[in-house]
Formats: C-alpha cells, structure tokens, sequence
C-alpha cells in the first residue's frame, strides 16, 4: 500500500503539519529523525496487535539441547517473530530468551506476528497506526511539542483499538474451552 517514505509523510505532513522528505537519507532533520526512530515504531506496532497482514503459521522442529529445568523440551523462536500468537499444544508452554519451552515433543506449530518490513503488504489500519507512531515518537524533536505528542498516541491507541475488532471479524469465531471453573457453575 505505502512505502516508508510514504508513512513518514503521512506521519510529518498529516499528522505534523510539517514539510515532506524525498527519503530517509535526506540530511534534514525531519529526515534524521524519522529514520532513527522508524525500525522502532516498526517493531512496537506490529507487536501490538496480531496483525493481519504480519501473522505467520510454521512448524518448529525440536531444539536437540532440552531446558535444563521446568520444561521437557525447547524451540527456537524464529529469528523474524516479534511475538508468539498461538503453540498447537495441550501442554503448558513458555517463551524465554528466544525459544519456546514446553513438555511436548515432536514438531510444534505455532502462529506468530513476524517483523514485516515490506511495507507494501500492510493494510490501511497497520498503514495509519504505523503514522500516528511514527508521528508520536518523532513529534517533539520535530515540532518541540509534547502535547501534541500525547494527542497523536491517543489517536494511535484508537486505530489499534479500531483494528482489533476489525481484525477479529475476518475469521471463524474461537470455539469458547469450558473447564472446570466455568462447568463447576451450573
């Protein structure tokens, strides 16, 4: 949909009211700003939400080295996963310094938000939320304000509030588990 250059307008002349770059190398300080911020903001929206268009499913294949207490057997996270969504196991699991731990053994599947730095997949909601960020981190460098700043993640926490209930339409609804607790009551 938009190139960084493209989100980084959107964030400094949308959201800023403040002049467009040609790229992030240009030697301004708009420029500056959004390029040291952008691999940041990339990583914190995409980990705030199971986007749509960041979720990936894999298999994992068992690390031959096993935790070396709590848990049978270890997993390495793959090194694009910004957070862990869902482990196919009935087992409990945990993710601790890059792998998966649990007691099941054999291949795991798992469903993941990876670190999507293609930009031209995401969708207008992650396009937007990635500007109201982008625009939040870079504003006071840029326009010495830390009002406008807070205004700018309210607005940002509303898009990703927005694009939770969106997301969670375009798809089978999640069965409900009932156990013990829930059963114990009627």
């Amino acid at each position: 949909m938009a190139s960084v250059v493209e989100i980084a307008n959107q964030a400094l002349m949308n959201r800023l009211g403040d002049e467009p770059i040609i790229s992030l190398t240009d030697d301004t300080l708009r420029a500056r700003a959004v390029n040291a911020a952008w691999p940041f903001v990339r990583k914190e929206v995409l980990r705030s939400h199971s986007w749509n268009a960041a979720t990936v499913r894999t298999k994992l294949a068992a690390l031959s080295a096993s935790p070396s207490w709590g848990f049978d057997t270890a997993y390495q996270v793959p090194a694009n996963c910004i957070r862990v969504l869902e482990v196919d196991t009935t087992y409990d699991w945990r993710v601790e310094n890059g792998q998966i731990l649990t007691d099941g053994t054999g291949e795991l599947s798992i469903r993941y938000v990876k670190d999507e730095t293609d930009t031209e997949k995401y969708d207008g909601a992650l396009t937007e939320a990635m500007a109201l960020r982008l625009a939040a981190e870079v504003c006071e460098r840029v326009t010495n304000s830390r009002s406008k700043r807070e205004l700018l993640l309210a607005e940002y926490e509303q898009v990703v509030m927005d694009a939770r209930a969106s997301d969670g339409e375009e798809g089978s609804p999640a069965e409900f588990e009932e156990d013990d607790w829930i059963t114990a009551r009627l």
